[in-house]
């Protein structure tokens, strides 16, 4: 078997922390932007965690993370509205966003 490569669509992970204050404020916030932008975009899939070891009662903060994929990869274009929706949130309502990108690997089989 060959090395592993990345290959394949880009899928984007945003992660940040949110204050139990704004919790609920929060999931109204980014469920209706994440709501809006799978209307906007065809084909766009989205999804919001809660890291797990996070949930414990009376935790500081928790850390969630957003997750956009499409079948084609994500475009440009659907990464500068997804900026320009998440800078029209509320001030203060989740802590600074950490974006990476990944993408599937593939393994060749080897001829031998």
């Amino acid at each position: 078997m060959s090395e592993p490569t990345p290959q394949g669509p880009v899928s984007l992970y945003v992660y940040y922390k949110v204050a139990p204050e704004q919790r609920e404020a929060a999931l109204i916030a980014i469920t209706r932007m994440q709501a809006e932008l799978v209307r906007d975009v065809e084909g766009l899939q989205a999804s919001l965690m809660a890291r797990s070891d996070d949930a414990t009662p009376g935790a500081p903060v928790e850390t969630w993370m957003e997750v956009y994929r499409h079948p084609q990869g994500l475009s440009a274009a659907t990464e500068a509205l997804l900026t320009q929706r998440v800078h029209a949130l509320a001030s203060g309502l989740i802590g600074q966003r950490h974006t990476e990108r990944f993408v599937e690997l593939a393994v060749q089989a080897s001829s031998h």
